[in-house]
């Protein structure tokens, strides 16, 4: 019963940092945020943390004529201890799960750009001088969605042929830890989900 306590305790301060991430995120970039945007395809489904969109005026191929908004930027936030905070600093990247995660979104709601920012928890005075916030932003790149996209099909394929997860190879992309899975829109039929 502790460790529940304490994981919901972890999870309720992590998501008020990453509240507050987004706030922040929000008063620096002004324009229309919505927030928790819900993304469905007929192969992933997720939930944007923060979507930025910019009205636009005159023809709209998908709206029509007059003012309509188009996702501009899509944005998630985390919370990063310092050495996790450090190393992303160093690589210059957010790691390859969150950036498949974002170019998913991007590519759903049509944004162009995206944006990781962590904050920094933990450390001491030495370690806060560096910086609390790290952007990492990067362009939409249809060759990772094409990629995921196929993995995705292949994992589906293979579902439906064998009628349960025992077929699946894990790969690198479906490595998840338990509590991904939990949020995992295929946990039912994936080879490490819930069975």
């Amino acid at each position: 019963m502790a460790r529940s306590t304490a994981s919901a305790s972890a999870t309720t301060l992590g998501q008020a940092i990453e509240d507050d991430v987004l706030a922040d995120l929000a008063s620096a970039t002004p324009g229309e945020w919505r927030y928790q945007v819900k993304v469905e395809t007929e192969w992933f489904r997720g939930t944007a943390d923060a979507v930025l969109y910019e009205p636009r005026r005159g023809d709209c191929a998908e709206h029509g004529l007059g003012t309509c908004s188009h996702a501009v930027l899509v944005a998630d936030s985390k919370s990063a201890n310092t050495a996790s905070w450090e190393i992303k600093e160093r690589q210059g990247s957010c790691g390859d799960e969150i950036e498949a995660q974002l170019q998913l979104y991007m590519h759903a709601l049509g944004a162009k750009r995206a944006i990781a920012v962590f904050r920094k928890t933990g450390g001491n005075a030495k370690d806060m001088a560096k910086g609390v916030y790290l952007p990492i932003e990067f362009p939409y790149r249809p060759e990772v969605v094409k990629r995921l996209h196929g993995t995705a099909q292949s994992a589906l394929r293979a579902a439906r042929e064998h009628g349960d997860g025992e077929a699946f190879v894990p790969s690198r992309a479906f490595a998840q830890t338990a509590w991904q899975c939990q949020y995992c829109s295929y946990k039912g039929i994936c080879w490490g989900g819930e069975k």
